[in-house]
């Protein structure tokens, strides 16, 4: 049985007829609030060393660049968009 490493399956699959530059081209939309789960109360991903957003390394970029960590509850890292946090960063840092 073969099989894929994590981070492969972030790798940019593009279908017949679409050109690579297009595929490299497409944005995601980003959610406003980003949640890193891993740990011991998940199911099956419970390894942060080698499971963690951190262990895709254009994913750790992307939340490093454009979230700020405002929490964890439970084992569950919860990460807020940069623009949201700083319309909202007092009230959340009053919160906690």
């Amino acid at each position: 049985m073969k099989t894929t490493p994590f981070a492969a399956c972030f790798q940019p699959q593009c279908g017949i007829g679409i050109s690579s530059d297009t595929c490299r081209t497409w944005r995601v939309p980003s959610p406003p609030v980003f949640v890193d789960a891993v740990g011991p109360n998940c199911l099956w991903l419970t390894d942060r060393s080698t499971q963690a957003h951190e262990s895709i390394v254009p994913l750790r970029a992307f939340i490093a660049n454009h979230y700020t960590p405002v929490g964890e509850v439970e084992h569950t890292r919860i990460y807020v968009r940069n623009d949201r946090y700083a319309d909202q960063g007092s009230r959340l840092q009053a919160d906690n």
